[in-house]
C-alpha cells in the first residue's frame, strides 16, 4: 500500500495501480515486470545485462527496460510484498503521471520489432518447452513415460 496520502485511499489505489502495472507491462513483457521499489537482483544477472540496458535515455522507464533484458535471460519471481509500501507521489501531478505512462509506452515500443509481445511470448513458450524436453530426456525412466 501507499505510506502517504489519504489513509482511506492508500490500499485500494495501490492495489489498482500495481495490478494495472503488472497486467499491462506483464503482457508486453510476457513475464513478471520489475518494480524498482521492491527489487532484488543477483549480481550475475546485472552483469549479464548491464551493457544492454538503456541507462542514459531520459525517455526510458528504467524498471521496464531492465525487465526486458533480465526477463530474456533470467527468471523473474514475485514475492509477497504485503509489508512493502510505496509513495503516492506518482498521483500528485497529472502531467507527471502522464509522462510516466508515456515513458513506459515508449520503453515497450523501443524494443520492437525484436521484442514485440507475441514474439516474446513465443520465445518464452519455446524456451519452456525446450527445458521440459531436456528435463524429460535427462530422467532415467524417460522412455517409459507415455
Amino acid at each position: 500500500s501507499f505510506h502517504d496520502g489519504p489513509r482511506w485511499l492508500r490500499r485500494p489505489l495501490a492495489g489498482a495501480y500495481l495490478s494495472a502495472y503488472v497486467l499491462v507491462v506483464g503482457a508486453a513483457l510476457g513475464h513478471w515486470p520489475l518494480f524498482g521499489s521492491n527489487l532484488a537482483m543477483r549480481a550475475e544477472a546485472w552483469q549479464a545485462v548491464s551493457a544492454s540496458v538503456h541507462r542514459t535515455r531520459a525517455d526510458t522507464h528504467d524498471d521496464i527496460d531492465l525487465a526486458f533484458h533480465i526477463g530474456e535471460r533470467h527468471r523473474i519471481v514475485a514475492v509477497g510484498a504485503e509489508h512493502m509500501t510505496i509513495s503516492m507521489r506518482p498521483f500528485a501531478d497529472a502531467r507527471l503521471f502522464a509522462a510516466r505512462v508515456r515513458k513506459g509506452f515508449h520503453t515497450v515500443v523501443m524494443h520492437w520489432p525484436h521484442d514485440f509481445p507475441p514474439i516474446r511470448w513465443d520465445r518464452r513458450l519455446l524456451r519452456r518447452l525446450r527445458r521440459r524436453s531436456v528435463a524429460r530426456r535427462a530422467r532415467p525412466d524417460h522412455h517409459l513415460a507415455a
